[in-house]
């Protein structure tokens, strides 16, 4: 074992011989009495039974005594950003709402987002550097967590006998809990989630004669004739004179499409390959079927707009008020939402749900989830601490993934409508979580997005590539994971 993993597991050990008071005070912070249970799952690993072998102490108290002194100095959050995501100012709320929810709260600090250094991963760097600066909670994207875990720095909530409302799956939307969960073992607690709606400007529809999507959802076919309809192409350089739908894609292969590949296909009611399996789900008939939405408004219908890397923010925010745009997607949270749309500027946008048949779902982002970091000098306070976070996250931003949270979203934002929450609670109680990692999702914007969009590839041949690319990357991982320590890796496949 190198030094970095050995200091990881004498970690790791630290926080089982104290997992007692652990239990006892993340019970207390939740009000529940209740066992854990995530039903059946896989071996332990050789590492996890080295660890457990080497605890004869697991969690099992039901309450903690009120005597135990808070920490002298508060808890460390580490943050990490999320695409679309909240701002620094959303994340600090999270976090000091959840530093001062009671008095017997520990406090909370938040440190600075860090960068990957050294050619190495966010997770790894985070794990170089956590012996020499302290860290007890991470609050991180669903794309990041199979690299947090990867790197030893998370705490298999299950290992805790008794953690109650924050992991009951009936708390939050559907799929949320879940994606927390990396081997079967929930590791993470779901905190905000970001789901893609269809944006619209209702009156053009009116002035077109197309129903609203709101009273009437529509499927693929429905969405393709309408975005036709709305659609005047033939402007300069290719672009439309007037976008039916916003679909934008990197006219050089750098920036990610929005909205991307993998949200037409969920929306159409596909399944997405899964953090360890499953990579012949990019090829399944509703993958193709999304798949071809995004051809046909590339290809057909020329209702795109390509970024470059001279496209500079200013752009893009100037073409989100373009009132030449009947249409768009964006996930729909505190971050982007209140700043784009929902203000005096723009009230004429109204929410749906993007195209779909019968197996329809919501692509949603899980913008934050929050972890006890296996470094903790206090991880019986941090657990208290990640429950407080649960609990208070709903008053800060939305939507919550905590289902409870929805009718906070007006006094968070009184900005909104009643038409926003009630187009919210439509689309998150069909949500299905995005969990590709962050390097996954690069691989399919190369193999699936930028081949529809600068090859013209046809949706089957790219979703076989895209399968074939990212099977031989998850093989070169699972083959690099068990060798022993070297130079970092070069590219995956698909992405260099």
């Amino acid at each position: 074992m190198n030094s970095s993993n050995q200091k990881l597991a004498i970690t790791r050990r630290r926080f089982l011989t104290l997992g007692t008071a652990a239990a006892g005070v993340l019970a207390a912070a939740c009000g529940s009495d209740e066992s854990f249970e995530i039903g059946d799952m896989p071996p332990l690993t050789e590492r996890q039974k080295q660890v457990l072998e080497e605890s004869t102490d697991l969690a099992s108290a039901k309450s903690r005594s009120t005597q135990v002194p808070l920490p002298s100095g508060p808890l460390k959050v580490h943050p990490l950003w999320s695409t679309f995501g909240p701002t620094r100012g959303q994340f600090r709320a999270v976090v000091n709402r959840a530093g001062s929810i009671d008095e017997a709260a520990p406090r909370l600090e938040m440190v600075r987002f860090r960068q990957a250094v050294d050619g190495n991963t966010i997770g790894r760097t985070i794990a170089i550097m956590a012996d020499t600066e302290p860290l007890d909670l991470l609050v991180f994207p669903a794309e990041a967590l199979k690299d947090l875990d990867d790197n030893d720095l998370l705490v298999p909530l299950d290992k805790v006998s008794d953690v109650g409302e924050a992991v009951k799956s009936e708390n939050y939307w559907p799929g949320m809990l879940e994606s927390g969960r990396i081997k079967g073992r929930q590791v993470a607690v779901p905190l905000q989630a970001g789901p893609w709606l269809l944006m619209y400007r209702k009156k053009r529809l009116d002035d077109y004669g197309i129903p609203d999507p709101s009273a009437w959802p529509w499927n693929e076919a429905q969405f393709s004739e309408n975005t036709s309809r709305l659609t005047l192409a033939g402007g300069e350089g290719g672009s439309a004179d007037q976008y039916g739908f916003l679909q934008m894609v990197s006219a050089d292969g750098v920036s990610i499409a929005v909205p991307p590949s993998w949200v037409w296909m969920i929306a159409a009611g596909s399944r997405m390959p899964s953090r360890e399996s499953d990579e012949e789900a990019l090829q399944e008939p509703a993958a193709l079927t999304g798949l071809g939405v995004m051809h046909d408004l590339i290809n057909r219908h020329r209702s795109v707009y390509k970024v470059t890397r001279a496209t500079s923010g200013r752009q893009i925010r100037g073409l989100l008020r373009d009132p030449r745009v009947s249409m768009m997607s964006f996930p729909v949270n505190s971050g982007w939402f209140l700043n784009q749309w929902r203000d005096s500027l723009s009230t004429d946008i109204q929410l749906a749900a993007l195209p779909g048949g019968d197996k329809r779902q919501t692509p949603t982002e899980v913008h934050m989830m929050a972890g006890v970091s296996s470094w903790s000098e206090h991880p019986d306070f941090a657990m208290a601490s990640l429950a407080n976070m649960y609990k208070s996250v709903g008053q800060q931003v939305f939507p919550s993934a905590v289902r409870a949270d929805l009718s906070m979203m007006t006094t968070v934002a009184p900005v909104l409508i009643q038409a926003d929450i009630v187009a919210m609670e439509a689309a998150l109680a069909k949500s299905q979580p995005i969990n590709l990692s962050k390097v996954e999702k690069d691989l399919l914007t190369k193999r699936l997005d930028n081949m529809i969009a600068l090859e013209q590839t046809a949706p089957e041949e790219a979703a076989k590539g895209a399968a074939e690319a990212l099977l031989q990357f998850r093989i070169a991982e699972q083959n690099r994971r068990n060798r022993p320590p070297g130079p970092p890796p070069g590219a995956p496949p698909g992405i260099g």
